[in-house]
């Protein structure tokens, strides 16, 4: 092929110099809010929350900008270019490696350049825009069994835009390869503002291309010329493995395929080209798969069976190690997902076969069990045969990055040498020497991962904000680069080379391809605009780390007590960055960032400010009107503490956050009056009829929201006509006087002792629950006691209220230890007033006697269903099991920290089906709802309403608020768990206990 000259190129400029004068941000942010649909952020708290990703760095970037259209992205450049601000492309914020953090202009296509633009069945392809989330991309093939496969543990919040850029893998590339490969075109903006399509070109095409003007012309002649004149360095430079994602992906270009510059951009983390869209190649969902998982008594023993593994065609080969395994036991929402552990292995190999049929996906199984090779080496097998099984165990694997976080102490498991791809049959030789290495440095490591394909997931446990743990860092990552390339590994395997591994691509490809990569950066950018700093002309290791040796954290004395988690501070470094809360399809967490999509309304945003407001970072401090602002839209739902795989609470630090706003700014009414609802409610049902009668009133509700903040839309709960403790009252008072005449004693000797705890909505609003609840205890065989009436706190504590909170839980630990101390049990009926006596208190007012409540005082699902697997109870004996089919939403804080077993156990014996829908948060979160009425409304439409709406049985939901919503949102009624129960009791011989007064003084209540 004759290649024509190339025109005068343009001049090869440096990378900008750090030392330069600052450009105009003032007049670069008012013509890009003048110019652009979407959004344009400069203030601190949106460069804080860009500030950081899921690597140890931190870099506080000049602004923010969340493009409404591809226009929105081309003016964006057009503008800094004017102003020579660098431009970062960024999607989901989940790099390791420091990819998405910088001194530049950010912008973010996650929020709105989201949507798939076309999709040919036939040929297997689809084009979508790069803030396009992988899992929900797939959930749109699913139907056509058609999967984009590169299946990073980011799944459910990875962008595709990222995942393409970052040259991607996950856990079966052994069968489908890295992201490039899946890769057909791409349309992109480039440096000069050029929009162009990148696709395979035939020889007559490419010829069209090398005589082109301008930039893109410029681009392909020297791509061209480069190629060809380093074609036999780059074979013999780059290593020899397939996860090979570091430097710039020259050798795609030497394979003989057609010529094809989408291959160079994927994989170029953003510093050649802005993807615009691409299109991806799609593989058929196998319907089939088994997963094996071997146990190990020692790590080297799972290491050498891997190459034999690989021999028999698995679809992924996954290593779990005992410090994962240990992590996640102890882990609440991970400890179920372990039960098919068998003993206390040193690593388990996860080892996934597929296939078209049944018989092929056994064949790759069978095959592998027949080898020796393999079985000696294990001391144990399970196999996963169920999707349920599968998809827990993977759940598991994902959680890793999070989990390792849960490790106490200042030192972290880091990522840093993780990313290293080393040649299976080397493994075994290979991570005992980088344990080695860590050891001579005084340093403990974890590891996970990829073991097909040889990226172990090595993770040095390490304190950054030690000199110490700084020069470990350094010496670390030099002295295992070293053993990488003796080994003839790669560096960057999939996590890419971003700030943490780029400073060694010269010593990994030569001066020659190195030099080659610099041409390549500055024909594509010739400003060097394009997210400088990665992969070429990269800082030192350690310079913008996210912490450091002059790393200083402002002083606080907290009401709660944060002593297991490090201090305040250290709850609120727990969060890793790996963004698990920004997932918008399953779970709860978050609720609000599922709706708004709003970096900062994510766990991960919020905690992000909380750290920079201790530090002396974000102007203002702790109680500043930013933290302020993002943390309003936290639902206090403790999602997070279960989904978080690092077991944020979020909820914790509101709460505590609050106080002290309060402290500083002044309490609000609408914090006293809804903190207070104890002290309200019983006024409220008092005037019941009176109150019931104004509360609609469109005054009234104005009234309401001008002094406490309750939205006027949002009607409030009716009071019963008559309160559950004027019920026990006159039923105790019509048993006594039954008792007297017939001479029996007061209390049934034989029956156990059960107490049963009324909040303030059971007592004020809905008796009829708590009426349900001594029936049913009643039911079956318990004498039932009622606990005098205190409120739990909840409402103080959600509101922020914590030294009166704090004040009426050690009166609650007081009252509740009695039955503690009695061997009585003490049942609950509303999840937010259990998880307070289980939860909260304990970090409130921390003591034995809170432990012991703690572990006392149940939800009534829970208690049942305890006694009945004890064989305590007989409920085939008590209740009719209708045919009424049953739809539960858990409460939020319900599910997160006791779980929703029990009560779909309970329900299952009313009910031939039983299931719990996937909801997430209804949405009023207690209090919330009232005062965030449009978000509220918004949270509970995105599932919860439609599945209630379109289910023809009955709803259950355990929680005052989450009924009061489901009506809200829904017209519909539902239930409490005890008033099915209840109504599947046989009928009553005209026992007028079971109904609730309609009247009564209330003189006597507390």
């Amino acid at each position: 092929m004759t290649v024509p000259a190339p025109k005068a190129p343009a001049p090869l400029t440096p990378t900008p110099d750090p030392t330069a004068p600052e450009p105009d941000l003032a007049r670069a942010y008012e013509e890009l809010r003048a110019s652009l649909e979407g959004e344009v952020r400069f203030d601190e708290a949106a460069r804080v929350l860009y500030a950081t990703d899921a690597s140890p760095y931190e870099i506080k970037p000049y602004g923010v900008v969340l493009p409404k259209t591809r226009e929105d992205v081309r003016r964006t450049l057009e503008v800094a270019r004017r102003y020579r601000l660098p431009v970062l492309p960024r999607g989901g914020g989940t790099s390791l490696a420091g990819q998405t953090v910088g001194r530049a202009l950010v912008v973010d296509v996650s929020k709105y350049l989201d949507r798939v633009l076309a999709f040919d069945e036939a040929a297997r392809t689809v084009t979508v825009e790069p803030g396009v989330v992988r899992d929900n991309l797939n959930l749109f093939l699913k139907p056509y069994k058609l999967q984009f496969t590169p299946d990073v543990s980011t799944t459910n919040r990875a962008n595709i835009g990222g995942i393409v850029a970052n040259n991607s893998a996950g856990t079966r590339s052994i069968k489908y390869g890295k992201a490039v490969d899946q890769v057909v075109a791409m349309t992109v903006l480039l440096a000069d503002g050029t929009v162009t399509t990148f696709r395979d070109l035939d020889p007559d095409e490419l010829q069209q291309k090398l005589r082109a003007p301008g930039l893109e012309g410029h681009i392909y002649r020297t791509t061209h010329r480069l190629v060809r004149e380093h074609e036999a360095e780059i074979h013999a430079r780059f290593p020899k493995v397939m996860r090979r994602v570091g430097g710039y992906n020259l050798d795609e270009l030497t394979t003989g395929k057609p010529f094809n510059l989408a291959k160079l951009v994927a994989g170029s983390e953003g510093t050649l080209a802005f993807i615009l869209d691409v299109t991806l190649k799609l593989f058929p969902i196998p319907a089939y798969k088994c997963l094996a998982l071997l146990h190990f008594d020692t790590l080297e023993k799972s290491l050498r069976a891997v190459q034999h593994i690989n021999r028999h065609g698995p679809a992924a080969v996954e290593t779990l190690d005992d410090t994962l395994l240990e992590l996640g036991l102890e882990n609440p929402n991970l400890a179920p997902l372990l039960s098919w552990l068998q003993g206390r292995p040193a690593a388990v190999l996860m080892v996934e076969f597929d296939g078209e049929s049944e018989a092929q996906m056994l064949a790759g199984l069978q095959s592998m069990q027949a080898d020796p090779a393999v079985m000696e080496l294990a001391y144990a097998l399970h196999v996963a045969y169920g999707a349920q099984e599968q998809a827990e165990v993977w759940e598991v694997r994902k959680a890793g990055l999070g989990v390792f976080n849960t490790i106490k102490g200042a030192a972290k498991p880091t990522p840093f040498i993780e990313d290293a791809a080393i040649p299976p049959e080397h493994l075994a030789e290979y991570i005992p020497a980088v344990a080695a290495i860590c050891a001579k440095h005084g340093v403990r490591m974890v590891s996970y991962g990829h073991a097909s394909v040889g990226v172990i997931h090595v993770r040095p446990i390490l304190d950054l904000k030690t000199r110490e743990g700084l020069e470990a860092y350094r010496k670390i990552s030099e002295e295992t680069f070293a053993l990488v390339r003796r080994f003839g590994g790669s560096w960057s395997g999939e996590h890419g080379d971003g700030l943490i591994r780029s400073y060694k691509n010269r010593e990994l490809f030569g001066d020659t391809l190195y030099e080659a990569f610099r041409e390549l950066k500055r024909a594509f950018d010739p400003e060097g605009l394009m997210n400088p700093g990665k992969i070429v002309d990269a800082p030192p290791i350690t310079e913008n780390l996210r912490y450091g040796e002059g790393y200083t954290v402002l002083p606080i004395a907290t009401h709660f007590d944060f002593s297991k988690d490090d201090g305040f501070m250290g709850a609120i470094e727990m969060c890793t960055g790996v963004g698990a809360c920004r997932k918008t399809t399953t779970g709860t967490m978050c609720p609000s960032y599922m709706v708004t999509r709003d970096e900062e309304h994510s766990t991960r945003g919020r905690a992000n400010l909380l750290r920079d407001a201790m530090n002396g970072r974000l102007p203002g401090g702790l109680t500043s009107q930013e933290v302020y602002n993002a943390l309003d839209l936290c639902l206090e739902c403790k999602a997070c503490k279960a989904e978080c795989p690092s077991r944020v609470d979020m909820a914790k630090l509101k709460y505590e956050f609050l106080q002290h706003f309060y402290d500083d700014h002044g309490t609000p009414l609408s914090a006293r009056a809804l903190g207070h609802a104890a002290v309200v409610a019983p006024v409220g049902r008092f005037f019941a009829p009176l109150a019931n009668a104004l509360l609609p009133l469109a005054p009234v509700r104005w009234l309401m929201e001008k002094t406490a903040g309750i939205d006027r839309r949002r009607a409030l709960p009716p009071y019963a006509n008559a309160s559950f403790h004027q019920w026990v009252r006159q039923r105790e008072a019509r048993r006594e006087e039954e008792r007297r005449a017939l001479g029996a004693p007061a209390h049934a000797a034989d029956k156990p002792k059960v107490a049963l705890f009324a909040d303030t909505w059971t007592m004020y609003n809905e008796p009829e629950v708590g009426v349900a609840a001594t029936r049913v205890l009643e039911a079956l065989g318990f004498e039932v006691e009622h606990v005098p009436y205190g409120c739990c706190g909840r409402p103080q504590i959600s509101k922020g209220l914590l030294r009166e909170a704090r004040a009426r839980a050690r009166k609650n630990v007081a009252a509740l230890h009695a039955y503690v101390a009695r061997g009585v049990p003490v049942v609950g009926l509303e999840p937010s007033c259990v998880t307070a006596f289980q939860d909260d208190y304990r970090d409130l007012v921390p003591g034995e006697a809170t432990e012991a409540v703690a572990a006392h005082v149940k939800m009534i699902d829970q208690f049942l269903a305890k006694a009945w697997t004890k064989g305590d109870l007989e409920p085939g004996r008590v209740f009719r099991k209708g045919e009424r089919h049953i739809m539960l939403h858990g409460h939020c804080q319900q599910r997160a920290i006791q779980g929703t077993s029990s009560t779909k156990a309970v329900l299952g014996w009313v009910s031939p089906d039983v299931f719990e829908v996937d909801s997430g948060c209804c949405g009023m979160a207690g209090s919330f709802g009232y005062g965030h009425y449009d978000i509220s409304m918004q949270i509970g439409e995105r599932r919860l309403f439609p599945a209630v709406r379109e289910h023809a049985g009955e709803t259950v939901a355990c929680g005052f608020s989450c009924r009061h919503q489901i009506r809200d949102g829904t017209g519909k009624r539902a239930k409490h768990l005890v008033e099915l129960l209840a109504e599947a009791l046989p009928e009553s011989d005209g026992d007028s206990s079971r109904s609730v007064p309609s009247s009564e003084a209330c003189a006597e209540l507390p």
